[in-house]
């Protein structure tokens, strides 16, 4: 399953810290959670929007604009709140699959994830 992740940079670009999302996997020791009846939609749109072009889904670039602008409707979107806001912002592809059995009980690896690259130009 391909993730799409917000990432700040505070530093011009040289390091990238990750906006984590409240419901989707984001390391690979997060445990799947349950959700029922529906999915919460922001995490939702990411997983459709991963399947096509960013330029067909306006929401993300407008996400980026207010996380640079350090608005607090998109903050509420993820798990965490940086004091000040990124001078960059990108989003990220990654692919997640579930582990063995033997790497959860080994190591307490859920997932499998793989670096897929940019999704996103880098906006400032």
């Amino acid at each position: 399953r391909l993730h799409l992740q917000f990432e700040g940079s505070w530093d011009n670009g040289k390091t990238w810290i990750p906006y984590t999302t409240k419901w989707q996997a984001h390391s690979p020791t997060y445990k799947p959670g349950f959700m029922a009846p529906h999915f919460p939609r922001f995490d939702w749109k990411l997983w459709e929007a991963s399947a096509s072009n960013y330029t067909l889904h306006p929401f993300i670039q407008k996400t980026a604009e207010a996380l640079l602008s350090h608005k607090h409707d998109a903050h509420s979107l993820f798990l965490q709140h940086p004091k000040t806001p990124p001078t960059h912002i990108k989003v990220r592809y990654y692919q997640f699959s579930f582990s063995t059995k033997k790497s959860q009980k080994n190591n307490g690896h859920w997932w499998k994830v793989q670096d897929k690259g940019d999704y996103s130009p880098i906006w400032d």
